[in-house]
């Protein structure tokens, strides 16, 4: 322990150096980089908490907190209201003398909703994620390739980028069926099977 103190107070008793402990607790950006590491510490105890948290209770109960978290409902519901708007523009390039620009930049807003929306999976059920990272899959791909058509005015391309965009919404749609099954909006019943 001598050894390791002489090496410290060594260090500590250089030219232009205050010595002891004032010398470590004294380095610029110290006090900031473990104020940093004491956030990261509180932040990872709550993520492990909150994983935790997720894997208890039924499937509908995890299902709910996952929803209410991630406002998947709303995020989804954004992405058809970008497709209709990208036929609207689609539709006034080709046959009104609209421009192609706009519809880039539509095909762009959709690509990015597709990907916020994306990075909320996975969810607590295994089958909606599949379904829903299918879904987004084909949506991105097909706004990347509106985006490229538009861009180089090929009415053709974009045409059949919208055909895939229409494809993911489809997918979209099945896997929305799903999750309402799943995680039922609040106040709603649901079906008894033998009602007629």
């Amino acid at each position: 322990m001598a050894g390791d103190e002489t090496d410290v107070n060594r260090t500590a008793r250089a030219p232009g150096r205050a010595t002891g402990r004032r010398a470590r607790y004294g380095i610029p950006g110290l006090a900031h980089a473990r104020a940093v590491v004491s956030v990261l510490v509180v932040a990872a105890v709550t993520a492990a908490c909150g994983a935790s948290a997720d894997t208890s209770g039924s499937t509908a109960t995890r299902m709910n907190a996952w929803t209410a978290a991630t406002s998947i409902t709303s995020l989804d519901a954004q992405l058809p209201v970008d497709v209709t708007h990208i036929h609207t523009l689609d539709s006034l390039w080709l046959y009104h003398g609209g421009s192609s620009r706009e519809l880039a930049t539509d095909c762009v807003v959709l690509g990015n909703d597709v990907r916020q929306a994306n990075q909320v999976l996975p969810s607590p059920d295994q089958v909606l994620t599949d379904e829903l990272a299918t879904a987004y899959s084909t949506l991105i791909g097909g706004a990347e390739a509106c985006y490229k058509a538009a861009e180089a005015g090929d009415a053709n391309g974009a045409t059949t980028s919208l055909s895939t965009i229409d494809a993911g919404l489809r997918g979209l749609a099945v896997a929305s069926a799903r999750l309402s099954a799943l995680s039922p909006p609040a106040g709603a019943r649901p079906r008894s099977r033998s009602s007629g």
